[in-house]
């Protein structure tokens, strides 16, 4: 479906969707809206497999296989203010210092107008320059890391804002006794003897595969102890057979249910959350379907809780 986006945000006058395909019924405007839905084609810094770039229109695509309602909930998503800002100007031509740079200006106006802001991509380095933003914003939060690989490395074929840096860029920003890595499966040495001595929290998958989701993320939040979470979620940390349209699947991974409850988990108290890697190149949609699941999912959770607490 091909929907005009008429109703003002923050960058308009910079225009980048125009006549194009939004996220799935986000009708509000900026103002009105609560969560805030942008892409980011960028995926500069691959290593294995090219396509994450894409990502951003496949999830987007994908949103509109969904139906509105949601018994279990008893929630109308149409009842929900959201609103599809476009993608942030950054493409494969931008050094990743500039990407990182660009990303946090265009999401700055939605974390500054208290707005949950929701990233589809894009290779997984996006993240840091949106956690970035909220730290500017005197946001209190911890980051639960959702990946196969634990992404610590200081830098990667000589650059610091490579996507196997991200979780290392992350917690220089808001401390690494504020992060958490969920799902893990795949580390250098040096990685993990860095995350050792720097007391990093992480989560192996064979840990959730012998204990399950309750346990195990029960206890990292119990150890992190915060008020609010940015979820990033890199669609590789879920087994490829569920997830195949990505640039560095990983085996053994964990499943479509284990990440559905991890995002029903935390949704009550997200301050942010995206969704990224999702590579369409390489799959006929499956990954995308599921990215667009996530995010909706993560929406219908949060207005369940928040509408209970009223």
């Amino acid at each position: 479906m091909v929907v005009e986006r008429s109703d003002p945000s923050p960058h308009d006058g910079e225009p980048r969707l125009g006549l194009a395909r939004l996220f799935a019924d986000c009708e509000a405007g900026f103002e009105d809206a609560r969560y805030v839905v942008f892409g980011a084609p960028y995926d500069r810094t691959y290593s294995f497999r090219p396509g994450a770039s894409k990502g951003p229109g496949a999830i987007r695509e994908a949103a509109w296989n969904f139906e509105l309602w949601n018994p279990r909930l008893g929630i109308d998503l149409a009842e929900v203010p959201m609103h599809d800002m476009g993608d942030a100007p950054v493409s494969n031509e931008d050094a990743p210092d500039a990407m990182v740079e660009k990303v946090q200006a265009f999401v700055r106006p939605v974390v500054r107008a208290g707005k949950v802001p929701l990233m589809l991509g894009g290779e997984h380095n996006l993240a840091a320059p949106v956690v970035r933003a909220l730290e500017e914003a005197g946001k209190s939060f911890a980051v639960v890391h959702f990946d196969a690989h634990l992404d610590f490395r200081d830098e990667y074929e000589g650059e610091r804002n490579n996507h196997a840096c991200v979780l290392r860029r992350i917690s220089e920003t808001i401390g690494v006794d504020r992060c958490a890595s969920y799902g893990v499966r795949s580390m250098s040495k040096e990685e993990w003897r860095q995350a050792q001595d720097q007391g990093l929290r992480f989560v192996t998958n064979e840990e959730v595969h012998d204990e399950g989701v309750p346990a195990t993320l029960g206890r990292v939040l119990e150890e992190l102890d915060a008020d609010y979470y940015y979820l990033t979620l890199d669609i590789d940390g879920v087994d490829p057979a569920y997830a195949p349209g990505t640039g560095t699947p990983e085996p053994f991974g964990l499943t479509d249910r284990d990440a559905r409850d991890v995002v029903r988990t935390l949704a009550p108290r997200l301050i942010g959350m995206d969704v990224l890697e999702v590579a369409p190149t390489w799959d006929h949609g499956r990954t995308a379907l599921l990215a667009a699941k996530l995010v909706r999912e993560a929406v219908f959770y949060r207005e369940h809780a928040h509408r209970q607490q009223r």
